[in-house]
């Protein structure tokens, strides 16, 4: 027999609900993707995962070696820069005007020149 204090209890026991977390703003992602046999970039913005953002700037780049450089997510951008001497360099920042001037900065190549820039809203 169950002790009366134990059905007490029981019965007056709180009934705990949880609640679904909020739902969080939607993240999305861009890439660039660049070709270094040819200098050739390709850009995408406004996908769902970083794969599906990297598929599509290896698509609009159109060259068969070309590779996802850089990618982000909402909120970034990224710029890519090419040097005389054939070396890449990439940066990420919050705008646009900081990723391009950092994917300069970064370069360890000569005369750097931004090819490619994008921005995740």
């Amino acid at each position: 027999m169950v002790p009366p204090i134990a059905i007490a209890l029981a019965v007056a026991a709180p009934t705990i609900v949880l609640a679904a977390p909020a739902q969080a703003d939607s993240i999305y992602y861009g890439s660039i993707a660049i070709s270094e046999s040819t200098g050739t970039t390709g850009r995408s913005w406004n996908y769902d995962s970083a794969y599906d953002a990297e598929s599509a700037a290896v698509d609009s780049c159109d060259v068969s070696d070309c590779y996802a450089y850089v990618t982000v997510e909402s909120g970034w951008c990224a710029a890519v820069a090419l040097a005389s001497d054939g070396t890449w360099s990439w940066a990420r920042a919050g705008n646009r005007a900081e990723a391009t001037a950092n994917a300069v900065g970064v370069s360890s190549g000569p005369n750097p020149i931004v090819q490619s820039s994008v921005c995740q809203d």
